[in-house]
């Protein structure tokens, strides 16, 4: 830790020592628009959230690395598998028919 005063200014210099540069990720990127209609379809086909996920980490990441952000919660897959398949029996959530709760059943298996 350093001071330099010079007239009316003050300057501060630090350095900081036996510290890592690498920058971790805590946040995740959402799932939008073009990219979850396409790994909805690819769920919806009959793959599992879970091997999706990791196979996708397997692809990015080398064992001991940290997350990436775009590496999608389980949570997150599932979600975008349940809209696939809502939008491929043309289901609405605000339709309380019991048909359409059949289908969805039927299909969501």
């Amino acid at each position: 830790f350093q001071t330099i005063e010079n007239e009316d200014n003050l300057f501060f210099r630090c350095e900081v020592s036996n510290t890592s540069c690498q920058k971790i990720n805590t946040k995740k990127r959402k799932l939008m628009s073009v990219k979850r209609k396409e790994i909805g379809d690819e769920l919806a086909e009959g793959k599992f959230a879970i091997n999706w996920r990791r196979e996708n980490a397997n692809k990015m990441m080398t064992f001991g690395e940290p997350e990436p952000c775009n590496l999608y919660s389980l949570d997150t897959l599932k979600k975008c598998k349940q809209e696939a398949i809502a939008r491929k029996i043309k289901y609405n959530p605000l339709d309380k028919c019991p048909i359409h709760s059949l289908l969805l059943l039927k299909y969501s298996q």
